[in-house]
């Protein structure tokens, strides 16, 4: 950041760099004239020679001047300063939704529809000016810290009349593999609905945590093209299975089958968010999710993963699970802010285990006297059965052996003709508990 502080491409004065991608690299900066915080995209240096780079950062910025919508960034200047080509646009003081899912994994329903509905009408108006993004994808996504949800980065949009000139040119797609339509991936000419089928994918990572195919990017061309989309449901169970239709429509393969615009796409979401209790995230739980954690005095509101049926969020992991600690990459060059990493807390013990709170019994419990080796003894009362018997048994064995003694000293033969005392003979004396 030292080595660019201060320096100056035109009248702009630069702050800090807030990302690079593979084209140009962004800053942000000051408008020496205006006196306003900008983002400064400027062309890479090596690129500012071939005049395909500089005809395609030129029409990014002419597209992008010429939409006006509360959810586009807005294209203040383009200009060129000692061979720097440069765009001066709208600064966003927010994250990317790639950093947002990376930091959080799976936001839900309710999550999906607060972001894409905004995205769905700026997707809208910008096709109904004839322009077609190409790259819709999180990293395009911006959500500013109070909770505005913005589409960057028209790098690569062009016009019908541009893409069919390209298409002649080159015979090759350009969008980011995890996110093109069919259309793209078979490097035919597209229209919005391409855009919408971009769209869908985005839902479906913001919803379930990942996006629907995965792989090397020639895996990746031919399962848009070729290959039908997991079900949502089987990735995450407990969403309302309504939703695999309208996924599986807006993830069609030929364009005529999908949602016609991004509109009906949202309005197709609410429907069956309305009818399953689950409520879209607040402006202000948007926001919540672009504060930095250590900057958070509490945790904000944000399900994890699904939302459930009644609508209820849950609050949201700010600090991931080392399970879920993922590798943040650099953001592409869209004028976001950009933060530090999450610092994770340090460890702590867990709380002693409360005592289990067992139900009460309606007998008393039975009562103990300890004795010196602390071993426990029973009270004489329940000892008395166990001494009659007992006494009994020793009556019973003292008898048999003076009969046997009687018999031995006689000499005569045993007979069983015994005499009554013996049986009550004073020896068998039992004490009584006192």
């Amino acid at each position: 950041m030292s080595s660019i502080s201060g320096r100056r491409i035109g009248r702009y004065e630069l702050i800090e760099e807030l990302g690079r991608g593979g084209m140009a690299r962004v800053y942000r900066a000051r408008d020496t004239q205006l006196q306003r915080i900008v983002a400064l995209k400027v062309l890479a240096a090596q690129l500012s020679m071939d005049a395909e780079f500089i005809k395609r950062f030129e029409r990014e910025a002419r597209t992008a001047a010429n939409l006006r919508h509360p959810h586009i960034v807005t294209v203040y200047d383009i200009g060129e300063e000692q061979g720097l080509h440069y765009i001066a646009m709208e600064y966003i003081d927010g994250l990317p939704l790639h950093t947002i899912l990376e930091r959080y994994g799976a936001l839900g329903f309710g999550y999906a529809i607060a972001i894409l509905e905004p995205i769905a009408n700026a997707l809208d108006y910008a096709h109904q000016a004839g322009a077609i993004h190409r790259d819709v994808k999180p990293h395009n996504i911006l959500i500013d810290r109070n909770g505005r949800v913005v589409l960057t980065d028209f790098g690569i949009a062009q016009t019908p009349e541009a893409d069919e000139q390209r298409l002649t040119r080159t015979g090759v797609f350009m969008g980011t593999p995890e996110y093109i339509s069919p259309e793209q991936a078979e490097a035919r000419r597209v229209d919005g609905r391409s855009d919408l089928y971009s769209l869908a994918v985005v839902a479906y990572e913001i919803i379930a945590g990942r996006v629907p195919f995965s792989g090397t990017t020639p895996q990746l061309i031919v399962a848009h093209a070729q290959l039908p989309p997991p079900p949502i449901s089987s990735v995450v169970p407990e969403l309302p299975t309504d939703l695999d239709l309208v996924l599986t429509r807006a993830l069609a393969k030929r364009p005529e089958r999908r949602f016609p615009t991004g509109n009906a796409f949202v309005t197709a979401l609410r429907d069956i968010a309305q009818r399953n209790g689950i409520k879209p995230a607040t402006t202000l739980e948007l926001a919540a999710l672009v504060v930095p954690p250590q900057a958070q005095p509490t945790v904000p509101a944000s399900p994890m993963q699904v939302a459930s049926r009644d609508g209820t969020l849950s609050p949201p992991m700010h600090t991931p699970s080392p399970e879920r600690v993922v590798r943040h990459r650099p953001a592409t060059p869209d004028g976001v802010a950009q933060y530090p990493p999450p610092k994770l807390p340090p460890v702590t013990t867990m709380p002693p285990a409360q005592p289990l709170d067992l139900p009460q019994s309606d007998t008393p419990a039975r009562t103990y006297r300890s004795i010196p080796n602390t071993v426990a003894t029973v009270d004489r009362a329940d000892q008395l059965p166990f001494l009659i018997i007992g006494g009994l048994l020793l009556v019973i064995v003292a008898a048999v052996l003076v009969f046997v003694a009687q018999v031995f000293n006689d000499g005569n033969q045993p007979t069983l003709n015994l005499t009554v005392t013996v049986l009550i003979s004073p020896t068998l004396f039992v004490p009584l508990p006192t």
